[in-house]
């Protein structure tokens, strides 16, 4: 079985775990990861540069 994509979701109180999930997963990892997180209609950036901070892979906040 073949998949094209990683869809992880989580509530707002995730944080820990994505940190924890991302840094182990290997700058190699082939696949596209989509991280769906239940969010502030006032938030900024920082989630990117909190996650960025322990992934081996680009995080980037998706453009409309």
């Amino acid at each position: 079985m073949a998949f094209d994509l990683v869809a992880i979701g989580t509530s707002l109180g995730g944080l820990h775990a994505l940190r924890t999930l991302l840094s182990g997963i290997p700058s190699d990892f082939r696949l596209p990861i989509a991280i769906v997180q239940h969010r502030g209609p006032d938030s900024d950036d920082t989630l990117c540069t909190l996650l960025g901070e322990v992934a081996h892979l680009r995080v980037q906040e998706p453009d409309d």
